[in-house]
């Protein structure tokens, strides 16, 4: 049973429970959260990438482009654990989370902070408020191995090489889909949840549907559009895979958009527009795709095309059902892509992000504002017409009033955690802490451990990648200068012109890391200038990224002029 959590209503908002949206209440807008997944910004045209994405573009045109929008950790759960409790990841009260994380040592973030029913989240505040709520995509916030036969007797065994077109496919899929929904609308509080995939494509049961399928999530979200009763506002959050792996060209190529995570849906073959069309395009744009063309470029190419399609299907079908007047929609990024992923540099947690609502936010509106991920539950609460009360924690502010107009909060201090890494930026500098566990500067003490990532691991996909790309990787104390230095290549931390600045961002990162149960103690650096710790940085640095399966490629980073 999820916990209920007190709501105050304030403004004179009042939910109607039956008939017609009327006064106050009808001025309350509808909210669509859409979250693409791992994205940065030149795969938009919104923010200047030379490759076409129209529709993204027009939602930014007739809307606000935000340019200093921030994710708290740049990997998929502990991501959408702050989108949906409004709280830093560190705040995992989830068993799998303290077991493995003793309360006095430094936590680890990685995938490893699910919601339980215990948390306050974004569904279950709109609820309370008077809203429909509903939960499309992928989820990858649940506590690990549910979607396992062998752990929840409720799933169905499923033999992964089970044809998809045939009635036990179906049969099977539609249970293991049932489940999942159910237990997401456990979790979430939301009042409806639909075409719904656990994690990423590789989880799901069958080998043949392992891939994915943009046209179901967009299927789902008709279904919760069917749904609406008319009779008071609601809040959705659609959760797309793209432009993550698996390979999207290889998947356009190969599979069907029938075959989904619920069975054969032939529907799924006219939701959008075909995949095959995909390939016209490019060829109609000019650029080189298929046989002798980099599996990364082709994946970009189809994908980023794709991304757009999905977003045009959503807003061509918000039209058609009379729901866009007085609807806000707000289109991101669960966060940025390599060298900066399930890292704290500004390449991972900065990320793309627009807001559209006709009729209040002014087209082509630019904003520099400090948000983050952090921030939505209570601006959706404030634009929902209520104040959340309740004795969780709650790190993020509304962000409401910048809807009206840029604001420029350029003071506010922004947290970042990931792996044993935390960090804070005012927007001018920005500084981060490398600390480790006891028992992992013990296991490299005595040469059991020979290698080491900011993850505490011998090797960890993101931490072998951004090492080749940011000089100061194994720095236990980084501080950059954003301005000067925006892909934080110079650490300033041990220069003495910059005593004055690292002290104050300490002392604001201290501010903030003693509110949380686990210790992460600044002053305890001196590892760094150990051999011990030198040689293990060394080791991992000659390991190189070749043992990584999808990495294959260098990048221009920094980007050249």
């Amino acid at each position: 049973m999820k916990k209920l959590f007190p709501i105050l209503m304030v403004l004179g908002f009042v939910a109607t429970s039956c008939g017609e949206r009327t006064g106050q209440d009808a001025e309350r807008p509808n909210i669509i959260l859409i979250m693409t997944d791992d994205v940065t910004f030149d795969h938009w045209s919104a923010y200047g990438g030379n490759f076409p994405t129209p529709h993204i573009e027009h939602l930014a045109t007739a809307g606000m482009l935000f340019h200093q929008a921030y994710t708290t950790s740049a990997a998929c759960t502990p991501s959408r654990y702050s989108i949906m409790t409004g709280q830093y990841p560190g705040r995992c009260k989830a068993d799998e989370f303290l077991d493995k994380n003793p309360e006095n040592q430094p936590y680890v973030i990685a995938w490893n902070t699910p919601i339980t029913e215990d948390n306050m989240t974004l569904h279950e505040v709109m609820n309370q408020a008077g809203y429909e709520t509903g939960y499309i995509g992928k989820f990858h916030i649940g506590e690990l191995g549910f979607e396992r036969p062998g752990v929840n007797p409720d799933i169905p065994v499923i033999d992964p090489d089970l044809s998809p077109d045939t009635d036990e496919a179906d049969s099977l899929l539609r249970i293991y889909q049932k489940v999942v929904s159910e237990r997401v609308k456990e979790l979430t509080g939301a009042g409806y949840a639909g075409a719904i995939q656990w994690a990423n494509p590789e989880t799901l049961p069958l080998k043949a549907i392992k891939h994915h399928n943009l046209e179901y999530q967009v299927w789902g979200t008709r279904n919760f559009f069917q749904s609406l009763t008319g009779e008071k506002p609601f809040f959705l959050t659609i959760n797309s895979t793209a432009l993550h792996g698996p390979n999207i060209f290889a998947d356009l190529q190969n599979t069907s958009p029938v075959y989904s995570a619920e069975g054969r849906i032939d529907a799924l073959q006219h939701i959008m527009p075909s995949r095959s069309s995909i390939f016209e395009r490019l060829a109609d744009l000019g650029y080189k795709y298929g046989e002798g063309v980099p599996d990364h470029v082709n994946h970009y190419l189809a994908g980023k095309i794709w991304m757009d399609d999905q977003l045009g299907a959503i807003m061509k079908m918000l039209r058609e059902y009379g729901l866009d007047e007085n609807t806000l929609v707000i289109y991101t990024a669960d966060h940025n892509i390599e060298p900066g992923k399930s890292t704290i540099y500004n390449r991972g947690v900065n990320v793309p992000f627009l807001a559209w609502w006709p009729g209040k936010i002014k087209p082509g509106s630019q904003s520099y504002d400090h948000v983050q991920f952090i921030d939505f539950l209570p601006t959706f609460a404030e634009l929902a017409g209520v104040e959340v009360d309740t004795d969780e924690i709650v790190d993020g502010k509304s962000f409401a009033g910048v809807l009206d107009g840029p604001q420029l909060i350029d003071d506010r201090v922004l947290y970042f955690e990931e792996g044993y890494t935390r960090g804070v930026t005012n927007g001018k500098y920005k500084y981060i802490a490398m600390r480790f566990p006891e028992p992992v500067l013990d296991s490299l003490e005595a040469r059991i451990t020979n290698t080491i990532s900011h993850m505490g691991s011998k090797r960890a996909y993101h931490a072998s990648i951004a090492m080749e790309y940011y000089p100061a990787f194994f720095d236990a104390d980084q501080l950059y200068d954003l301005e000067k230095d925006p892909y934080e290549q110079n650490n300033l931390a041990g220069d003495p012109k910059y005593a004055d600045e690292l002290a104050e961002m300490k002392k604001q990162l201290d501010a903030i890391l003693a509110t949380f149960d686990h210790p992460f103690d600044l002053g305890a650096n001196g590892f760094a200038d150990e051999a011990y710790y030198r040689e293990a940085a060394e080791a991992a640095m000659a390991i190189g990224t070749g043992w990584i399966p999808w990495w294959n490629r260098e990048i221009d980073f920094p980007p050249s002029e």
